[in-house]
């Protein structure tokens, strides 16, 4: 392990000679990676489930061009997102480190403390993010950025990457936010952190299975489709990331029945290519536009823009 750092720290002070200023080390971007590597095994096992038993037939060719330009647009927000967060944590570690650290640090002295802060930790970041996403349904500026996700008709593993290279630069500060509020030991935050990653990142699996079974305890695919739903009965529901104990706390919780699987999306439809997913929330957010449009969750205006 000794070696893998040294040789991180090689590649990073040959890279980034100015790392130190920002207090980036070859350990603290091994921390960050794992989260991030883990995700591989993740995408590729739920690619498998989603060939086994799929809630939806993705298997017509509308389908394959949609979740073919999801992936592009994935990249391309992704890679998009990386750049500006690491510019805007660099920045946030200088304002970090002129307040004097986090407000409130926590450590455990044994074992069963450690378990116990892990569980505290992820629920108190769950709960972050899942009021981050309900003012996103809320805000209409938040909105215009974040219906780009909700412009998805193929729920797939991707769908969750699938957020706006905009939104990120918004809500990234709300994140910093959280963490120096409240922060614990590296390791409590990447196990945390982790424990958190799997349901995040498995709630848009095109997988049926009984998930119902798993109630509140853990979000599911079937729990969040209610979210992604198009019908009225299913608005503003189901915000949780991780935990729908969330949803059952703050009144948002929609227990889907074993057969409940809605059509998801848009209404009316707007499922854009790449370009105009790109540009999606300038192009969606002006005043008095043409017509109205909700998906699920609450009104919001949009300019109409045909695409392919």
């Amino acid at each position: 392990m000794e070696l893998v750092i040294a040789a991180i720290q090689w590649i990073l002070d040959a890279v980034w000679s100015s790392a130190g200023l920002y207090e980036v080390d070859a350990r603290k971007v091994l921390e960050f990676t794992i989260p991030v590597v883990m995700i591989v095994p993740t995408v590729i096992l739920a690619g498998v489930l989603e060939r086994k038993r799929p809630i939806e037939n993705h298997d017509t060719r509308e389908a394959r061009a949609k979740i073919r330009t999801e992936w592009m647009l994935v990249a391309f927000m992704a890679t998009a997102a990386i750049v500006i967060q690491i510019a805007q944590f660099a920045l946030f570690g200088h304002v970090a480190k002129a307040i004097g650290g986090p407000l409130l640090y926590l450590e455990a002295e044994s074992a069963i403390g450690s378990v116990g802060l892990v569980v505290v930790y992820a629920l108190y970041i769950d709960c972050a993010k899942y009021w981050m996403h309900r003012l996103s349904h809320g805000i209409p500026l938040l909105w215009a950025m974040h219906s780009f996700h909700h412009s998805a008709e193929c729920l797939t593993v991707a769908t969750g990457a699938r957020h706006h290279w905009v939104e990120k630069i918004a809500f990234t500060p709300l994140l910093f936010l959280t963490v120096t509020l409240f922060q614990v030991p590296a390791h409590i935050m990447t196990i945390a952190v982790l424990l958190m990653n799997v349901p995040d990142a498995l709630q848009h699996l095109n997988y049926k299975i009984a998930w119902h079974r798993a109630g509140i305890w853990i979000n599911t695919p079937h729990w969040h489709r209610i979210h992604h739903s198009v019908e009225p009965q299913h608005r503003d529901k189901n915000f949780s990331s991780a935990f729908p104990i969330m949803d059952v706390i703050f009144g948002t919780a929609h227990r889907p029945a074993p057969d409940e699987y809605p059509e998801t999306g848009l209404t009316p439809r707007d499922n854009p290519g790449l370009w105009h997913g790109i540009i999606w929330p300038f192009r969606h957010f002006a005043s008095n536009a043409d017509g109205a449009a909700w998906n699920g969750h609450r009104a919001t205006t949009i300019v109409r823009v045909e695409h392919p």
